[in-house]
């Protein structure tokens, strides 16, 4: 129980959903910085569930997209969630933020990539997204600023812009891709040093991206 005159900390949780086709250490990097940044209790990390009609030759299944993720998100702050992988039908960002404020409560923090939020006005129910949590982005690469994230986010959502419901994190990026990593072991390169050790050798076991 709080002390008389204090308040109760309010529980922050943190989203970070993706494909992860494959995780590597760039999005561990991005997850750190956004726990740390945001003073966040937990972030969860959802990989997205992809129908087999709509899957990409190179896409790893499911479960081992999940087992990829358990072995790159091993700090005790994540928290590896299958939710999205066990939704029948069609899985929208708004239908995963209700059932997390069903579940969670406190305050909901979604992060999103700077290319995403660049076309956040065309996702579906973006209005409902954002009073059910607040928007976090950063700039990923050298072809989008801070400052153009922002002037995005004002021009199509003045309202929630000023009521703070973006937030714009200043982060160092962590220059790899998954794209990169799948073309690497395509070649036959190394990926050490990209992915961790226990993702490594789990497409080395499965021969994914072959």
């Amino acid at each position: 129980m709080p002390k008389p005159g204090e308040q109760k900390k309010v529980k922050r949780t943190g989203i970070f959903g993706g494909t992860f086709n494959p995780p590597h250490l760039g999005h561990r990097h991005i997850a750190e910085e956004f726990a740390d940044q945001m003073e966040l209790d937990r972030v969860l990390i959802i990989p997205s569930h992809v129908p087999p009609h709509k899957a990409a030759p190179d896409l790893a299944p499911d479960e081992t997209r999940l087992a990829m993720c358990q072995g790159t998100f091993d700090d005790s702050r994540f928290v590896v969630s299958r939710m999205e992988l066990d939704r029948e039908g069609k899985s929208y960002t708004v239908d995963t933020l209700r059932a997390l404020r069903e579940s969670e409560g406190g305050e909901l923090y979604f992060l999103i990539g700077d290319d995403m939020l660049l076309y956040f006005d065309q996702w579906f129910s973006p209005h409902e997204i954002l009073q059910l949590c607040r928007i976090v982005t950063s700039v990923r690469s050298t072809e989008v600023s801070l400052e153009d994230l922002e002037a995005y986010a004002r021009t199509h959502f003045p309202e929630e812009f000023a009521a703070g419901r973006f937030v714009f994190l200043p982060m160092e990026p962590f220059p790899v891709s998954s794209t990169e990593i799948r073309e690497a072991v395509h070649r036959g390169d190394s990926i050490t040093g990209l992915v961790t050790a226990a993702t490594e050798q789990l497409i080395e076991e499965e021969r994914l991206y072959r």
